[in-house]
């Protein structure tokens, strides 16, 4: 008996689970480009109204997840400093009781780079969605960019 009811729970855990999943993968849309003029690549997030996500430089002791940027190594990209942000403000943020660094609507990040010949940047971001209400489990979204 024991045995069914941890099953049971497991199992609503993890429709809850993959149903939180699916729902902020609506609530945002990332897009990936390189810019050869700028030497930029650019990672650009559309949040709908309402939702946020975190600066990538916030007092993890708070509880959110900040937005984080992993690269794959490529011997033909060179990063230059680290990734840049944009549209961030800081809010007194009632799900974790504190104040914390936001970005809300349109968040565009940066990564300045040295190309060293044609070839493929891949990687991933790690982000957390929250709104007023609360917050969805923390997402991966990988990207591939060309790079010429």
């Amino acid at each position: 008996m024991i045995f069914m009811t941890s099953r049971i729970i497991t199992n609503i855990m993890l429709i809850f689970f993959m149903l939180s999943n699916v729902l902020g993968q609506d609530e945002v849309k990332w897009t990936f480009n390189y810019d050869n003029q700028s030497n930029k690549v650019f990672f650009k997030a559309e949040l709908k109204q309402y939702w946020h996500l975190y600066s990538q430089f916030i007092d993890e002791d708070l509880g959110p997840i900040p937005t984080t940027f992993e690269f794959s190594e490529n011997e033909y990209v060179r990063r230059v400093g680290a990734v840049k942000e944009n549209n961030v403000q800081t809010v007194y943020d009632e799900n974790f009781g504190g104040s914390l660094d936001i970005i809300e609507g349109k968040a565009v990040f940066s990564q300045e780079v040295i190309l060293e010949g044609p070839t493929t940047l891949k990687g991933s971001v790690l982000f957390m969605l929250c709104d007023h209400n609360g917050c969805l489990p923390p997402d991966v979204v990988e990207f591939e960019i060309e790079m010429n």
